[in-house]
């Protein structure tokens, strides 16, 4: 911030520098700072100039100097803006002072029928921008009240703040001329904020990458127990075959059965429930052991998405921790690495940015074009249904998370990489067994085991496949759903391949 002793030198230059400057134009492009572009003369040239004073109420960093370029101005502009344009465009400035003897400036304004006052108020993490009227009392500001000075009351009259007076401290700008004061100033605290926010996105990026591995491998041990637990599901297999063997023997009323094991040689003994006849018995285990083999295949993709995603977080981190060490990390290689996508997005989820809702565009708007690559591969079923195929990666991810329906269903390989396939199903609880085998077809013929004669395919409706945030391009898993075991039908697929959909977009 700027000491008291530079404060009093800016309010010299001030009153004998821009005395009767017109106010043109207000900016304020964030809420911190306002600009205000000024209309006047000095005494190096004849014809008028304009200048660009920025006030600036940054936590630490507050100030008032001047920049070359007003900044662009926000589509749906804050409430402090409107209210200084109301009052303050087109009037001029008549001088400044410091108040109350402390890091408090004020400059005076004059319209035709009213004067008003900008204080800048230098707290440190309090420091804010204040809108008097001419009789003291506080019109607004620019910064919350409840962050600032909660004592203070728009409608209210100015109060002093009541910390002790500041040492007058060194003036860093003593040796700087009227005319290149405000300048200097400018340019010293936009290299100060270049660094102060470099130092800041450092530490977020640093943090980020952190907190995001350390969830991913928190993720990764809780999904590896529960894919163990499920595995455990695979015993009942063997016990349905072993009740198979014995359910002649059965009684109503059982509680339990003696088999051979097949392996050991040993007597199991077999629980039963007793309200259950032996087929349904036998029934309830499979019905499990069903069960279990589908949650271990869901956990099984999960832990593959998981797996891939911790192993990129830990080659960013690894980049960014050389990329430091080596004194290699300058300000613009920190904000390129910050905008990559996958970083980005990290950056996003710990430390999102403020939204402020704006208004909607004015006129119909227009629909988004979307290019081809994107756009899927489209079959035709004998059904007249519709089979969607990715054709990247990135074409994987718009076909399952923008294209398709709810109860659409995905069809992959399990086990394999491929292309998303989508059976459209246009609402119908209950597609044809020849369709579902159709999109199997295509999901193996799109996938890494082209050519396979046979294949596990999992389907599962598209509302329970979910894509992980900060997952690469094409990367999901999926909830629940069933598998399929498709022996190939070489003339089913020839059907399929004829069967493409031209020059219409996907409904």
């Amino acid at each position: 911030m700027l000491s008291l002793a530079e404060l009093r030198h800016v309010a010299q230059v001030i009153t004998s520098s821009l005395k009767g400057w017109k106010v043109q134009r207000i900016v304020q492009p964030d809420g911190q700072e306002v600009v205000l572009n000024l209309y006047g003369y000095d005494e190096t040239r004849a014809d008028g100039i304009r200048r660009n004073l920025r006030i600036c109420a940054k936590p630490e960093l507050a100030h008032i100097g001047e920049v070359d370029a007003l900044p662009k101005a926000p589509v749906d502009p804050p409430a402090f803006v409107t209210l200084l344009r109301e009052r303050l465009e087109r009037s001029r400035i008549q001088g400044a002072r410091i108040v109350h003897d402390d890091r408090q400036l004020a400059i005076a304004f004059k319209t035709k029928d009213a004067e008003f006052e900008l204080l800048l108020s230098l707290l440190g993490s309090r420091s804010n921008l204040y809108l008097l009227d001419g009789h003291g009392t506080l019109l607004g500001a620019l910064r919350a009240l409840e962050d600032t000075r909660r004592e203070l009351t728009r409608g209210k009259p100015w109060i002093n703040p009541e910390s002790p007076a500041p040492e007058e401290g060194m003036d860093r700008f003593a040796e700087c001329s009227d005319v290149e004061l405000l300048a200097e100033i400018g340019r010293t605290y936009q290299a100060l904020e270049g660094e102060h926010e470099s130092t800041e996105l450092k530490r977020k990026v640093e943090s980020s990458l952190k907190r995001s591995s350390e969830f991913l491998e928190h993720k990764l041990s809780k999904l590896e127990r529960e894919l163990h637990d499920a595995e455990e599901a695979r015993a009942l297999k063997k016990e349905g075959e072993l009740l198979k063997s014995v359910l002649h023997r059965i009684k109503p009323g059982d509680t339990e059965v003696l088999a051979n094991d097949y392996e050991t040689g040993e007597e199991l003994r077999i629980p039963l429930n007793p309200a259950l006849s032996a087929a349904d018995n036998l029934r309830t285990f499979f019905r499990k052991y069903h069960k279990g083999l589908t949650g271990a295949n869901m956990l099984s993709q999960q832990i593959e998405v998981v797996r891939s995603t911790l192993a990129d977080v830990h080659r960013l981190r690894s980049e960014f921790e050389q990329l430091c060490q080596s004194g290699l990390m300058d300000q613009p290689t920190l904000r390129e690495f910050s905008e990559r996508g996958p970083v980005k997005k990290i950056l996003q989820k710990y430390y999102p940015e403020s939204r402020r809702i704006t208004k909607p565009p004015k006129g119909k708007p227009r629909k988004k074009e979307v290019p081809s690559k994107l756009m899927p591969r489209r079959y035709a079923t004998a059904e007249n249904l519709e089979i969607w195929v990715g054709k990247s990666d990135e074409g994987n991810d718009y076909l399952t998370t923008k294209l398709a329906s709810g109860n659409d269903l995905f069809f992959h390989l399990e086990g394999w990489p491929g292309s998303h396939v989508v059976l459209r199903t246009e609402g119908r609880r209950d597609p044809p067994a020849e369709a579902l085998l159709d999109a199997c077809e295509l999901a193996v013929y799109y996938s890494k085991q082209k050519g396979a004669t046979r294949a596990n395919v999992h389907v599962a409706h598209i509302k329970d496949v979910k894509k992980p945030s900060g997952a690469k391009p094409g990367l999901v898993y999926v909830n629940r759903g069933k598998t399929i075991s498709l022996r190939h039908e070489p003339k089913r697929l020839e059907r399929l391949l004829g069967s493409v959909i031209k020059d219409t977009e996907p409904r």
